[in-house]
């Protein structure tokens, strides 16, 4: 019995890092097609800022994503627009602290 279960975890353990790569890989496309492929070299120096305003690629809440905020103006088709407060490009469904409609 205690062969059985070593064998088991062991495939256990081999599995389990080989479904997440599986799944990044089904999901890493179709991210970027919704935009959060959006790149900006500037942003790279705007780090801080957009972590102290807790910057999410995806909104937790719909209804406060950049595409509804005040300081968001579209900038391109792919679903990227650019950030008056956080100084760049950002999602259309990206969402930080300093939204306001």
């Amino acid at each position: 019995m205690t062969s059985q279960l070593h064998t088991r975890r062991r495939f256990l353990a081999l599995i389990a890092p080989t479904a997440v790569g599986l799944l990044a890989a089904a999901v890493a496309p179709g991210l970027a097609a919704k935009g959060m492929a959006c790149s900006d070299p500037e942003a790279e120096s705007s780090e801080g800022l957009r972590r102290s305003m807790n910057y999410q690629v995806i909104a937790t809440d719909a209804a406060k994503s950049c595409l509804k905020c005040t300081f968001y103006t579209a900038a391109d088709p792919e679903g990227c627009g650019r950030c008056q407060i956080l100084s760049g490009v950002v999602n259309v469904d990206g969402s930080c602290d300093a939204w306001s409609s």
